[in-house]
């Protein structure tokens, strides 16, 4: 029997999952999952390699995953180390080009908050997010697809995204420390799909006075969108057209194309004016920090709204993949 395994990062967050190789390679999507059997028929004899919906079975039952309409919600506090969860992380990696059969060592992450209680690690809730995925139950049922979890960490999100930064991968492949990065007090601000955290680093050494989570993030963009949408026309919308909305601006009521733009700018706003709101109590104008990173889908979605909070600011590049990259690269310095 082979020993070769593949470390994997993954960012595991309630609105998108995002997985980062070894080589660099990285895959998103929605992380979209439901209890039950799959109850689409394809009537074009499709062959494609990847299908759209992909029914797994597991010792909670069956699941379905991918694009799907009404997928079972992820905005709960024990998402991280539900069914759902490793089912969504399952269907990420088959999605990513991962091998039936394949052995992984993988590296997740918990909101700051979360991450840490009372100044240390919240072992509890680490051992249960840790034995999540070490289940292993997860088969597909019309995809050929089973992989085993030969190792599973988790580490701070924010933390991870630091990482990314002083952490560089030489020609040969090789992780190395940037020792003048690592003395710096870096900030980094991760705007993500359910949660804000907000992390002072330097040395190894978290600013727990200066760090903090909040519940802000896309979701709460989505939710704003259809309750406004819902209070105006007492339709509830489903995957599809929220994903109409937030990419083409409209929305489809009866036939007819609809106009989202007057939502959208009101829920953004107010996402953004709460956000800045706790991210300016926390750091003030950072004048004592080297430099302010901004990490996250979210915070590349919004980014023309949060230009200029900081003389030093940085978009970091690929920023919705900073904290999956983190938790590879920390996976992988772990293996030594």
């Amino acid at each position: 029997m082979s020993n070769k395994f593949i470390i994997v990062g993954v960012d595991d967050g309630h609105s998108e999952t995002k997985i980062v190789m070894p080589n660099g390679s990285k895959f998103r999507m929605p992380s979209n999952a439901t209890s039950g059997k799959q109850n689409i028929i394809s009537i074009n004899d499709s062959s494609d390699d990847k299908k759209d919906v992909v029914e797994y079975k597991t010792n909670s039952g069956s699941f379905i995953a991918g694009n799907i309409q009404k997928p079972d919600p992820t905005n709960f506090n024990d998402y991280p180390i539900s069914t759902l969860n490793r089912v969504i992380v399952n269907h990420a990696l088959y999605s990513a080009g991962i091998k039936d059969g394949s052995k992984v060592k993988i590296c997740t992450g918990l909101p700051l908050k979360r991450f840490y209680v009372k100044g240390q690690p919240n072992k509890k809730l680490i051992k249960s997010k840790i034995d999540n995925l070490l289940n292993n139950d997860v088969s597909s049922v019309d995809a050929d697809f089973s992989i085993e979890v030969l190792d599973h960490r988790v580490f701070s999100e924010g933390v991870a995204a630091w990482i990314d930064h002083i952490v560089t991968r030489g020609s040969d492949g090789k992780l190395d420390i940037d020792s003048e990065l690592l003395k710096r007090k870096i900030a980094v601000i991760d705007m993500g799909g359910r949660t804000l955290d907000v992390a002072v680093v330097s040395d190894w050494k978290l600013d727990a006075d200066r760090s903090g989570t909040f519940d802000i993030g896309m979701l709460s963009i989505r939710n704003s969108i259809a309750e406004e949408i819902y209070n105006d026309h007492e339709v509830e919308l489903n995957e599809d057209q929220m994903n109409d909305v937030l990419v083409n601006k409209k929305f489809r009521l009866y036939g007819r194309d609809m106009d989202a733009d007057i939502y959208i700018k009101e829920a953004e706003q107010k996402v953004v004016n709460t956000a800045k709101a706790q991210i300016m109590r926390l750091l003030g104008k950072a004048a004592d920090i080297d430099k302010v990173l901004f990490v996250g889908g979210t915070s590349c979605y919004l980014e023309p709204y949060i230009d200029k909070w900081f003389p030093h600011q940085v978009m970091v590049k690929d920023a919705a993949f900073a904290n999956a990259r983190g938790f590879q690269k920390f996976m992988e310095l772990t293996q030594g």
